[in-house]
């Protein structure tokens, strides 16, 4: 089923179609700061809605087998034309490996 191009964030997403749009360019980077701490930086921009999607993470380890994390996610996007939506999330996660 196609819906029309305001419609474009109402897609129906799958395993065969992970995103809003057809053309979806990411870029993704790590660096281990020392050898507890890891900070990490995922992008990704959307052509067709001329969004972006940025998500720094933290992650610290507290012991062997426990980490801490911060992750953090934020997008932007003209989701509807003539409107750029702004929506931000935030998570906490400690994280036992046994």
């Amino acid at each position: 089923m196609l819906l029309p191009d305001k419609f474009v964030y109402m897609k129906h997403l799958s395993a065969k179609n992970l995103s809003l749009t057809e053309v979806t360019i990411m870029l993704q980077g790590s660096y281990p700061v020392t050898p507890l701490l890891n900070v990490s930086l995922s992008g990704m921009y959307f052509p067709k809605v001329n969004g972006l999607f940025l998500g720094p993470s933290f992650s610290y380890s507290i012991t062997d087998n426990i980490d801490f994390s911060l992750i953090i996610q934020s997008f932007a996007g003209q989701l509807v034309r003539g409107q750029t939506e702004h929506i931000n999330f935030g998570f906490l996660r400690l994280k036992w490996n046994f």
